[in-house]
């Protein structure tokens, strides 16, 4: 496994779990700060770039 398949990975778990606190009805910002814990104080840039932006570099988005 390359670290372009670790990066896809824990970026379509980034995806999955916004969705996941979304359909609980989470505001997004507050979302996004739990998401940044969970996975290691990740940044609220790349989170929304991982979330957003289908060009991102290893973006889980692309396969949809």
């Amino acid at each position: 496994m390359t670290v372009s398949d670790l990066l896809k990975e824990r970026n379509r778990k980034i995806v999955e779990r916004y969705h996941q606190l979304k359909k609980l009805k989470m505001k997004s910002h507050d979302a996004k700060k739990i998401i940044s814990a969970e996975f290691n104080n990740l940044s609220i840039s790349t989170i929304d770039q991982v979330i957003y932006n289908k060009n991102y570099s290893n973006s889980p988005l692309s396969e949809e």
